[in-house]
């Protein structure tokens, strides 16, 4: 019962995908929207990402896609057009560091009309609570989970299912690293040991913080993410710890060697080099 409770409730979600490209060297788009009025992104990652600039495009899918659903070069075409809109000098084939798809889950209040477009369709997230009590959490952004987590307590205290403790202070709560004020930095500056905060002493005290492996990526982040942050393979290091990945796919794939080293002299677990290999080879553009 509960399975099809689920998929009731997620019958609401539409899986949209995100086509994103990503360029080195470009300063800050002009206009948040694309020729057909859907919006575009704008600026960079935070924290700990090399500067880099995204242009992107999202689309639907009526089929449920693969967790890594490859681009289309039509699609890339269509990017480049609308970046000579973007940019004083338009962006090159040459110019991508990095081409990747992501999944969107948005929710659609209306789901007979499949054929709205993607401008149309909320970015909030939606909580329902369900009679029998299962609660659902869909649409959203990972940049918003603190938001979506507070609302979901709330929804299930006011529901009865939990006994709330009092007011949530996840705004006011810092997390790991938080400086508490001191100097701050923009999105232009490329990631470095000033990057994580107060935990920045941690990471200039480890082996090799003078070696760079890769921009924005020494030896002693890379060990720093093993020791600290849970990083067990060369991806969770390149793509989820640093993202470089997602910002410069030819560089993260040079970087391979060097990453499984040190993961293989801090732990005992496979570095799974050859894996991220194929991986980054999906992420790289022809022209590359």
């Amino acid at each position: 019962m509960r399975i099809r409770l689920i998929v009731r409730e997620f019958a609401t979600c539409r899986i949209y995908l995100s086509v994103r490209l990503y360029f080195s060297g470009f300063g800050m788009p002009n206009t948040e929207k694309f020729s057909n009025g859907s919006p575009a992104a704008r600026g960079g990652w935070l924290p700990r990402r090399p500067a880099r600039r995204p242009c992107r495009r999202t689309r639907w899918r009526r089929s449920f896609p693969r967790c890594r659903p490859p681009w289309h070069r039509l699609e890339i075409d269509y990017l480049l057009r609308e970046c000579e809109n973007f940019f004083a000098i338009a962006p090159k084939r040459s110019d991508i560091r990095s081409a990747w798809v992501g999944l969107r889950p948005l929710v659609n209040h209306n789901p007979a009309e499949t054929g709205r477009e993607t401008k149309s369709i909320s970015r909030e997230h939606t909580v329902i609570v369900r009679p029998e009590g299962l609660v659902t959490v869909t649409g959203g952004k990972w940049t918003t989970y603190r938001s979506m987590a507070e609302d979901v307590l709330d929804r299930c205290g006011n529901a009865g299912l939990i006994a709330l403790g009092g007011p949530c202070v996840s705004a006011k709560t810092q997390l790991g690293g938080a400086t508490g004020g001191g100097q701050r930095y923009t999105l232009a500056e490329q990631a470095g040991p000033h990057s994580y905060g107060s935990e920045a002493n941690v990471v200039e005290a480890l082996p090799g913080a003078d070696r760079v492996i890769a921009p924005g990526l020494t030896e002693a982040m890379a060990r720093f993410a093993v020791r600290y942050e849970f990083a067990r393979n060369v991806e969770d290091v390149l793509a989820r710890r640093s993202r470089l990945l997602f910002l410069d796919a030819k560089a993260a794939m040079e970087s391979a060697d060097a990453i499984a080293e040190i993961i293989e002299s801090e732990t005992e677990a496979p570095s799974r080099k050859a894996e991220f290999k194929a991986l980054a080879k999906k992420y790289l553009h022809p022209s590359h």
